[in-house]
C-alpha cells in the first residue's frame, strides 16, 4: 500500500534503528508519542467564549525531548509540501515559545532532535497496523503516516544523519 520510495525509505530505515533508539543526552520531558490531530479535541468554553484544546490518548506516555511530539505531529498532520514549506519556522516557533518560558534550547539543537526524531511516526505507523485490527479508515490512516513519516526521513536526510554522514 505504500508507494515504493516509502517502503525503500522504511527498509533502508532497519539499518539505522540501533543509532536511533540510543540515548541522545537530549533534555527529557513527558511526551505523548501519538500526538497527531485524531488525539485533539477542539471546543468553545461556554461561560467566556474562550476556544481550547485538549490532548487525549496517553496510552504512549513516555520520556523524551519535547520537540518528538511536534516533529511527529508535523509529520503526520501536514500534507508534505506543507510541511517542507513550514516545518523550520514551526520549530524556530516551538524554540521561541520555550525559550520564552525559561527554558535553554537552541534552534539548532532542536532542529537536529526534531529531524532525528521524525521517523518515529513511521515506526508507530508500522507497529500499531499490525496491533489494531484492519479496516478502511484505520488502513488508510497508518498507510497515510508511514507514508508522510518516510516522505519526511527522506527530505531530511535522517538516515545519513544517524549514519554520521
Amino acid at each position: 500500500m505504500l508507494s515504493p520510495e516509502a517502503a525503500a525509505t522504511a527498509e533502508r530505515f532497519t539499518d539505522v534503528m540501533p543509532q536511533w533508539v540510543e540515548p541522545t543526552g537530549d533534555p527529557l520531558t513527558l511526551t505523548h508519542n501519538d500526538y497527531r490531530l485524531d488525539n485533539l479535541l477542539f471546543g468553545t468554553n461556554p461561560t467566556d467564549g474562550s476556544a481550547y484544546a485538549a490532548v487525549v490518548d496517553w496510552q504512549t506516555i513516555g520520556l523524551g525531548p519535547g520537540v518528538a511530539d511536534v516533529s511527529y505531529f508535523v509529520g503526520a498532520g501536514l500534507l508534505p509540501d506543507a510541511r517542507r514549506a513550514t516545518e523550520r519556522d514551526l520549530v524556530a516557533r516551538y524554540v521561541e515559545v520555550l525559550s520564552a518560558t525559561g527554558v535553554d534550547i537552541t534552534f539548532d539543537a532542536a532542529w537536529h532532535t526534531y529531524r532525528r526524531t521524525c521517523a518515529a511516526g513511521m515506526v508507530m505507523a508500522v507497529f500499531a497496523s499490525t496491533v489494531v485490527g484492519p479496516g478502511e479508515r484505520s488502513d488508510a490512516m497508518f498507510c497515510a503516516m508511514a507514508e508522510r513519516h518516510a516522505i519526511q526521513v527522506a527530505d531530511l536526510d535522517v538516515i545519513d544523519m544517524l549514519r554520521g554522514a
